[in-house]
């Protein structure tokens, strides 16, 4: 089907799998994978607004040699791993796109010599494509715990951050947010719906089953980092990427942005605006703000508004008698309903 055809035929659900020949190949880097998945979903989403997206992550790749050497340059594991950040990537990052996390469901997230579902080290066999097969339908009429992303116009779900293991040993583990498309790991750089997290969420790695983040749990917040203190040895857990499950609350679509605004000085008896980025409003959107603790003794007041793409409009009102200079502060709180 070409895409003329495929615009024609305007479907209500896409699905899609790309990536695994430019991975295993060895010259694609993942900013690179990354960048050719958002193309390709601007495209859809350009011609096919009211469609939804399955992102249908491709299999990790087997170590045996079974005919075929099929990877090139890059190791078996990699190449798992390349594609697999590249897919958890797109948790939440566009309305109307969901991720299913096949690796962790189904093929498993190590390359392995063997596996049940593969016929070689690069394709499934018959029952690794009935199996995928079972998932989507499954999907496409229910959003199962594998599958990740967004409230599109058909599929309901929970909201989900993505983070790998950055550190782990006796009673204590470091998550980090997954890099962005630059291989920027700051908590700054990172689609801030994905982060940070809150303690009531539950993180679920391939193997170990869901592990809940009670208050107790949190340990010491770095700029790229959080530790998770837990009884046990985890030191497995190391370079594990997993996923971490959010109740989305209805009509909030992008989560928690959490951003460091300076005011600036407001002087008695007016309004100041301030400026500041929120990535996905936009003028039609719907923006709640909470300021951090320290406006309260202040004495200002405030509104906000969505006033262009990822912007948003922060309206601080001095009612008294004296100007009023509020310090930066990285706590200002912001979410964006649609």
């Amino acid at each position: 089907m070409s895409q003329d055809q495929l615009w024609a035929a305007a479907p209500d659900l896409i699905v899609t799998s790309w990536g695994l020949n430019d991975v295993r190949l060895g010259t694609t880097t993942l900013a690179q994978l990354i960048a050719r998945h958002e193309q390709l979903i601007t495209l859809i989403k350009t011609n096919l607004p009211n469609a939804d997206i399955i992102l249908r992550m491709p299999n990790s790749l087997t170590t045996t040699v079974v005919g075929t050497d099929f990877v090139d340059v890059i190791t078996h594991q990699a190449a798992s791993d390349m594609l697999r950040e590249c897919y958890l990537y797109f948790v939440d990052r566009y309305p109307n796109v969901l991720v299913i996390d096949f690796m962790a469901r189904t093929f498993g997230t190590v390359a392995l010599p063997t596996s049940p579902f593969m016929l070689d080290e690069l394709h499934p066999n018959g029952q690794g494509y009935t199996e995928i097969a079972r998932i989507i339908a499954q999907t496409a009429a229910h959003t199962p715990v594998w599958a990740v992303g967004p409230k599109g116009n058909a599929l309901a779900h929970r909201f989900r951050a993505v983070c790998k293991v950055s550190t782990a040993g006796n009673g204590f583990f470091d998550i980090t947010p997954l890099p962005n498309a630059s291989g920027d790991t700051s908590l700054s750089s990172v689609w801030p719906a994905r982060w940070p997290i809150a303690p009531t969420d539950t993180i679920y790695f391939n193997g170990y089953g869901p592990l809940l983040l009670t208050g107790a749990t949190f340990g010491s917040q770095t700029t790229t980092n959080i530790r998770i203190s837990k009884t046990g040895d985890w030191t497995a857990l190391l370079n594990q990427v997993g996923t971490i499950v959010h109740t989305r609350m209805p009509g909030v679509q992008d989560g928690r942005h959490l951003i460091t605004v300076d005011p600036g000085s407001v002087a008695p008896g007016t309004y100041l605006d301030v400026t500041v980025t929120v990535p996905g409003a936009s003028l039609q959107t719907g923006v709640i703000c909470q300021p951090p603790t320290t406006m309260l003794t202040t004495g200002l007041m405030w509104n906000v508004m969505g006033s262009a793409v990822d912007t948003v409009i922060l309206r601080l009102f001095n009612p008294t008698a004296t100007a009023i200079d509020m310090a930066s502060n990285a706590r200002w709180h912001f979410w964006l309903a649609n």
